[in-house]
């Protein structure tokens, strides 16, 4: 059987798992896998939320799950990881990432992004840049760069984030609303409020949707100026 298509299509259930990641191959730590009705999500998010406290493995947690007979979708896991992410337990959501790709579970390509952000949380900048670098290129699209960009403008690496722009220009994957509001707030963190209108005309220019986040950033930057007649036009406006 199939694997990654029985994990991906719904329920699934090894009846023999090995105890970590790094003890067994999937096709050793996996004997079979059938289709059931998905678990507790609640009783799963609280076994996977006290390792923290408890210090246990996950790897062995999600198998000894499994093996007392319990199962769960790809969503229902995807989950735990957004409310581990949401309550700042960001070494146990990497390792359900982690986990995931071990266990050839196929990855969207939001979860690239949300791999990329968790690296960067918990392995520093580079091991993040390490991991892009690795993803095969069809992988290397707008989810992950922008995740990347992210990265580099909480780090406020101005340099790394406009050469990353310029790689993202090349591929045509640049003209979001996200990325050109990172690129805003990098520069109203780094006290240059004068870059942030030519970026606004560049959206403009080419057609990209402002939001809340834009205006916002944008009447911040005329104020940090002192120009408050823009000020005043923006916010009647």
């Amino acid at each position: 059987m199939n694997l990654s298509r029985s994990i991906f299509t719904g329920m699934w259930l090894p009846r023999k798992l090995c105890t970590t990641v790094e003890a067994a191959t999937v096709a050793e730590a996996v004997t079979a896998a059938k289709m059931g009705q998905p678990g507790n999500p609640i009783r799963l998010y609280r076994r996977l939320s006290a390792l923290g406290a408890t210090g246990e493995n996950l790897a062995k947690t999600l198998n000894q799950y499994i093996m007392e007979g319990e199962m769960f979708r790809k969503s229902q896991l995807a989950k735990c990881n957004k409310e581990l992410r949401k309550h700042g337990k960001h070494q146990q959501a990497l390792e359900i990432m982690e986990w995931m790709d071990f266990m050839k579970m196929e990855y969207s390509k939001s979860d690239y992004a949300v791999r990329v952000d968790l690296t960067s949380k918990v392995k520093g900048i580079e091991a993040a840049e390490d991991y892009v670098s690795g993803l095969p290129e069809s992988s290397k699209d707008l989810f992950t760069y922008s995740a990347l960009m992210h990265c580099y403008c909480k780090e406020l690496m101005e340099e790394k984030v406009l050469a990353l722009f310029a790689t993202m220009d090349e591929l045509g994957c640049a003209s979001s609303t996200f990325i050109f509001n990172s690129l805003m707030s990098l520069h109203m963190r780094k006290q240059n409020p004068e870059k942030v209108d030519p970026l606004m005309q560049e959206m403009k220019k080419r057609n990209i949707p402002l939001d809340k986040r834009t205006y916002k950033t944008w009447m911040q930057s005329y104020a940090a100026l002192e120009d408050f007649e823009a000020v005043a036009l923006l916010f009647f406006n």
